[in-house]
């Protein structure tokens, strides 16, 4: 049963993955308000998340050593 499984999960993803190249798939469907241009991101929104990220992760060590202090 398991290598049965295995080969249709397989099938799949090759079924997906021929869909994705050739720009079909039945999730792309056009919905209420959609539109068929693709959006693209500008470098400055990469940007912001890079220190949105950073900041979160500076939070995060600041918020670490505070609690070391707190708990001594």
């Amino acid at each position: 049963m398991g290598d049965e499984a295995c080969a249709v999960s397989i099938q799949f993803l090759e079924d997906l993955m021929e869909q994705r190249a050739a720009g079909s798939s039945g999730s792309d469907a056009p919905g209420v308000g959609s539109s068929q241009t693709s959006h693209y991101e500008g470098r400055g929104v990469w940007v912001l998340t890079a220190y949105g990220i950073s900041g979160l992760a500076l939070f995060g060590v600041l918020i670490y050593y505070f609690s070391v202090y707190v708990t001594q």
